[in-house]
């Protein structure tokens, strides 16, 4: 049973219950309670979808246009696979192009090799600890030399000596 016959039935249960229509005021609930227990039903299952309706071969083009649509729609998907897969050979062959032509210009200068191998030197060099605590060790051993040539240079000289 589908939803617009089962409110079909309730309104025609409606119309034909006039009790509705008295003057009498309607209470929601009952003045004395039942002593009985109220019988519970089980849910209803669920209505099951109604079925898609499978749409017509053809579409109601005679058999020789359908084919030939047909073709024309293969055609079409043909052309824009091949020129997506134009698009992206076109596209990988740039990227490699770039990437060969700047390794290339990289290599021929040995100041960019060098340079290079500095900042590799420098970047693994900042990862190790024990480099890092020798150079703050040499810092502060240079800030301690300054340290004690200034405090000679303003040592005042005493009177009696």
């Amino acid at each position: 049973m589908t939803h617009t016959q089962k409110l079909q039935e309730i309104f025609e249960a409606a119309l034909k219950d006039n009790s509705k229509f008295t003057k009498e005021p309607t209470r929601a609930f009952p003045t004395q309670p039942s002593a009985q227990p109220v019988a519970v039903s089980p849910p209803a299952p669920a209505p099951e979808p109604e079925p898609i309706p499978e749409p017509a071969a053809n579409a109601g083009l005679s058999h020789s246009a359908s084919a030939e649509l047909g073709a024309l729609l293969e055609e079409q998907h043909q052309r824009k696979t091949n020129k997506h897969r134009r698009e992206t050979v076109v596209t990988l062959a740039l990227v490699v192009a770039l990437t060969v032509g700047g390794a290339g210009w990289f290599v021929q200068s040995p100041q960019r090799l060098q340079a290079m191998k500095e900042a590799i030197h420098d970047i693994r060099s900042v990862g190790d600890v024990k480099s890092i605590v020798a150079k703050y060790q040499a810092a502060l051993d240079k800030i301690s030399d300054r340290s004690k040539q200034i405090d000679q240079a303003t040592k005042r000289p005493s009177r009696w000596a």
